[in-house]
């Protein structure tokens, strides 16, 4: 799998459609401290694309979690943020939708007030994504980097579609809400030997013959069901026990390390931070007051 820049981003100069402001992708291969501040985007929606990871955000007063494979609408003037210290290892689409003298351009402005209600009364704003809506995603990025020959006309195109698809999956979402997709026989065999051998695991050799798959079977499967490669799902299982242990007092750092599977304490520190985004002793000094 190719790996992702850190960020790409189109915008200001490099925004082709006035009805599309920003759009972009963002791999966090760690923590990143501090995280989303509190803003409001006047006259934006904003539409995320989850592909990899788990994002904590809150929209207002309340708290979302959403997991890969779903997306996430921000609606003008609404205050938002991440959760927390700072946003955990992740990687997501996002685009910023304008209407521009009140209308989509490229519709009449019938269909356009139309879409333009449909999407400011979307609700939940966390839904399934079908892989046709993903694929947009990615090809309205794809465009934007080739700057091909007519691209204003064919990135029309594609936000269009990207918004019929998007406005399709939530239809069929709310008509018959899908039951939460559990993940394989194999794979769940494998996320339970992860929760009764953390400190033992030392490989994903050793979690897909657990699976009883190949490694290469095992590692693609899991990512398209879980959302996670292995190594980030067991290292995001190690480090959310080690926060458990240290919450609970009377465990050592080195304790820590040892019982959630680390060679060392400076590994597990290293690690730590990669997710939390502070130290593990600096996580444990802001909580001894709790």
């Amino acid at each position: 799998m190719k790996p992702w820049p850190e960020r790409e981003v189109y915008t200001g100069e490099t925004a082709v459609l006035p009805e599309l402001p920003l759009a972009g992708r963002a791999l966090r291969s760690r923590a990143s401290v501090p995280g989303l501040q509190a803003h409001v985007h006047s006259g934006i929606l904003e539409i995320f694309f989850i592909e990899r990871g788990r994002v904590e955000w809150w929209v207002e007063k309340e708290v979302h979690r959403v997991s890969a494979n779903h997306i996430f609408i921000n609606r003008p003037g609404e205050r938002h943020g991440s959760v927390g210290l700072g946003v955990r290892p992740c990687g997501y689409y996002w685009i910023q939708l304008a209407f521009p003298k009140g209308r989509l351009p490229g519709l009449p402005k019938k269909e356009s007030d139309s879409l333009r209600a449909e999407l400011l009364g979307i609700e939940p704003r966390c839904f399934p994504a079908s892989q046709e809506l993903k694929r947009c995603f990615r090809e309205l990025l794809e465009q934007h980097r080739m700057r091909p020959p007519h691209q204003a006309v064919a990135l029309r195109a594609l936000l269009h579609l990207l918004l019929v698809r998007l406005t399709g999956d939530f239809r069929n979402h709310a008509a018959k809400p899908a039951p939460a997709r559990k993940p394989s026989y194999a794979i769940r065999k494998a996320m339970n030997g992860i929760e009764t051998n953390l400190a033992d695991i030392k490989s994903i050799r050793e979690l897909a013959q657990i699976s009883g798959l190949s490694v290469t079977q095992f590692s693609e499967r899991f990512f398209i069901e879980a959302g996670f490669t292995p190594a980030v799902y067991l290292r995001q299982r190690r480090i959310e026990r080690a926060r458990q242990l240290l919450l609970e007092g009377g465990t050592s750092l080195t304790e820590a390390a040892m019982a959630t599977g680390f060679c060392s304490s400076q590994h597990f520190a290293t690690v730590f931070k990669q997710v939390e985004g502070i130290t593990p002793r600096d996580f444990v000094a802001r909580h001894a007051d709790f």
